[in-house]
């Protein structure tokens, strides 16, 4: 929702938890641009092979950047559970200002 946003990252409620593991895939939302927090500003400064973190209770879970793609809003095919996959996507609007689009950052781990 816009207030969770307004305030941090948010957890897309159909994907999975951001705990790892096999046949899971993690949706991330964030803004950029906002004035009183860095958030996902940078997520398109992102290249395949980077790693991101992710701390999640009491572990940190790594991911390697396998794939970035930008879709229009309504495109999801991309955030499906893979057989045997654990992926995070994280999610930010693009392009910066105009927000019409989607940019997807995926990790492996």
């Amino acid at each position: 929702s816009e207030e969770v946003l307004s305030r941090g990252i948010g957890h897309l409620d159909f994907s999975s938890l951001p705990i790892g593991g096999e046949n899971t895939h993690t949706i991330l939302t964030g803004h950029r641009g906002l004035p009183s927090a860095k958030l996902f500003t940078d997520l398109d400064k992102l290249s395949e092979g980077d790693l991101f973190y992710i701390h999640s209770l009491d572990k940190i879970l790594a991911y390697k950047v396998d794939q970035i793609k930008v879709v229009l809003p309504h495109e999801t095919n991309d955030l499906q559970i893979v057989e045997n996959k654990d992926y995070t996507t994280l999610i930010t609007c693009t392009p910066y200002g105009v927000n019409t689009n989607r940019l997807l950052v995926r990790g492996e781990r």
